[in-house]
């Protein structure tokens, strides 16, 4: 009996410690005005509000490097995880993408294949180690992983990075009777930061 009281203390010190690290995060990324009360629910997280909350976020370092952001996301995308999660995953991207050394430009496109929603953010910087790369993103692949998605990366020599976040997209079901339509006449929205 004693074992079993000794689990629950360690489990519920470990879910405490969880909460208390990720509650303080999560509170902050709430109070953006794109992402507050936007949650998976009847209709699932919009992608494009996201992404613009993320490039939001980043927006003093696209200043102070001169980099120009490239944002293309077909309107209607709906994503199966919280908006502060897929915010967060894509500004960790985009974090990636600034940091290491300057880029000329960087792009972020998403889009609906079958039921993935596809998040990508492409930097043209040359010669990017790859293996720093996944080392700088391990934790997002992670995340990426524990809400059934994958997190893939691909280098080039010459042309760059492409980052490329796959997550589950809402359910036609959680999307309602109406998205259908709506992402079958969806035009192409593309937004240009600097």
């Amino acid at each position: 009996m004693q074992t079993i009281w000794i689990a629950y203390a360690v489990a519920a010190a470990a879910v405490a410690a969880f909460l208390a690290v990720s509650g303080r995060h999560v509170r902050s990324l709430a109070a953006e005005p794109e992402l507050d009360g936007e949650r998976v629910g009847h209709r699932g997280t919009d992608v494009a509000g996201a992404v613009r909350a993320a490039a939001s976020r980043v927006a003093p370092l696209l200043e102070s490097r001169s980099i120009r952001l490239d944002i293309a996301v077909r309107p209607g995308v709906r994503a199966g995880i919280r908006a502060p999660l897929l915010a967060e995953m894509v500004e960790h991207l985009l974090a990636a993408a600034l940091c290491r050394a300057p880029a000329g430009a960087v792009l972020v496109a998403a889009y609906q294949r079958g039921d993935r929603v596809h998040v990508s953010v492409t930097d043209d910087r040359p010669h990017t180690d790859p293996a720093l790369r996944q080392a700088d993103l391990r934790e997002v692949a992670q995340r990426a992983a524990l809400a059934g998605g994958a997190l893939d990366i691909r280098t080039s020599p010459l042309q760059g990075t492409t980052m490329t976040l796959r997550i589950a997209a809402a359910s036609e079901r959680d999307q309602g009777a109406e998205a259908a339509p709506a992402r079958a006449t969806a035009e192409l929205a593309t937004v240009q930061l600097l």
